[in-house]
């Protein structure tokens, strides 16, 4: 016999007797009704609990009668039809300008193994995985998730998400707001020591003056040259920087240099590289 999964449910078989019998059973499941007799009879079983596993259970209800041979009838419960995950979202954490850190947590596949889980985001509320969405594997447990390609100072929605062949569920909903590019930093300090105002322009940050640092980002010194005079001042051979001259042309005006920065041959100022975006004589993290 085979009854589906919910409480309640039942199937009957027939007994042809005319001698007394009785009926036990080994599960603690399912109600037999009636348990015993001495004609012929219609017995139902009822399931006295609903199957919640997705795999069936079995049991066996044995029929005893007086000087004949007991009889068995097999009695199966189906499973539980599987359901879509359940998943919760992890709190955003690590927040930058474009960037930010997330996941989530698979704490029951619902029956049915889960194929794919991440998050999922927008700056539209509730947002699913047609929005931009991470994949992080599959199956039950926690994951991390990185969240990329963000632009400064908006606010977005994120939640997790996990997928099994039901369906896809989502986890609690949480917003952020990145920050602006320079990350809420105000100041950026060089090699030597100098500090230098930083201000959000677009999506990039820049320092408001020019370098003045003496030294690379190494810590070794970059070569003094000489103070230039014109375009024939230029040592173009050699990497150095130069205090800017003073007004008469005759040396050195370390107040403009203060105020607006060194002057560097092309190799200084590169730090030897020849490629687009090098760091140069920039402090760690600039180009």
């Amino acid at each position: 016999l085979t009854i589906n999964s919910g409480l309640g449910s039942n199937a009957q078989f027939d007994i042809t007797s005319n001698v007394s019998w009785s009926i036990s059973d080994d599960a603690t499941w399912l109600t037999v009704n009636p348990k015993s007799g001495s004609n012929n009879e219609t017995i139902t079983v009822t399931a006295a609990s609903a199957n919640t596993s997705t795999s069936s259970r079995t049991a066996t209800v044995t029929v005893s009668g007086t000087g004949v041979a007991d009889k068995t009838v097999t009695v199966i419960q189906q499973g539980a039809d599987p359901s879509i995950p359940t998943v919760t979202t992890t709190s955003v954490s690590s927040i930058t300008h474009n960037s930010a850190l997330s996941g989530g947590n698979v704490t029951d596949d619902g029956g049915a193994s889960v194929i794919v889980r991440g998050v999922c985001w927008s700056t539209s509320q509730n947002p699913t995985t047609v929005d931009s969405h991470t994949t992080n594997g599959s199956g039950t447990g926690a994951f991390i998730s990185s969240i990329t390609g963000l632009s400064p100072n908006t606010t977005y929605y994120v939640r997790a998400y996990a997928t099994n062949s039901v369906g896809t569920s989502y986890g609690t909903q949480f917003s952020f707001a990145t920050l602006d590019p320079c990350n809420s930093v105000a100041t950026v300090n060089d090699i030597d020591g100098n500090t230098y105002n930083t201000i959000a322009i677009g999506t990039q940050c820049w320092m408001t003056e020019n370098m003045r640092t003496t030294k690379y980002p190494d810590g070794s010194p970059i070569t003094k040259g000489p103070v230039p005079h014109g375009a024939a001042g230029w040592d173009t051979d050699n990497a150095y920087y130069s205090c800017p001259p003073n007004s008469s042309n005759d040396g050195e005006d370390f107040a403009a240099a203060a105020s607006l920065g060194m002057l560097y041959q092309w190799s200084a100022a590169m730090d030897g590289s020849t490629t687009e975006g090098a760091q140069g004589i920039c402090p760690d993290g600039w180009r």
